[in-house]
């Protein structure tokens, strides 16, 4: 990805994110917007809850809804990377026992956590088949 096409998805992202209105979806147009970016087959917005140790999927991008819309926050890639603190990137879930199976034809999986002004925490999951989910 070049610089510039990079600077133009983060500025499409703060205008998608900085709309005031609720009904917007504008969780799912980042979903949207973050695959096609990145080529990706299915991505996820997820909600961390602290208090309560869930986490909540907010919007997917992809074929079909996330196996799992709400797990506790200690399980999976995703409760590595809350634990963490940090980006958690798999080659090859088959090998990860910390994987929990959303698709069976998933060989990758990245999870970058990001969080609101609001300290609302929220994950990314990007899911390819077969290739690393780096880009």
């Amino acid at each position: 990805m070049t610089l510039k096409k990079h600077e133009r998805i983060l500025a499409e992202l703060k205008t998608i994110i900085s709309n005031p209105h609720p009904g917007s979806n504008r969780f799912r147009t980042v979903a949207d917007l973050i695959k096609c970016s990145g080529d990706y087959r299915w991505v996820g917005l997820y909600r961390v809850d602290h208090a309560l140790g869930l986490v909540t999927n907010v919007a997917w991008s992809g074929p079909g809804p996330p196996k799992y819309p709400m797990f506790p926050i200690a399980r999976g890639l995703t409760g590595a990377a809350i634990s963490m603190g940090a980006t958690i990137n798999v080659g090859d879930v088959t090998a990860d026992p910390r994987y929990l199976t959303a698709f069976a034809t998933t060989r990758s999986e990245i999870i970058v956590p990001f969080s609101s002004s609001r300290e609302s925490y929220w994950h990314d999951r990007c899911r390819k088949p077969g290739a690393e989910c780096i880009r």
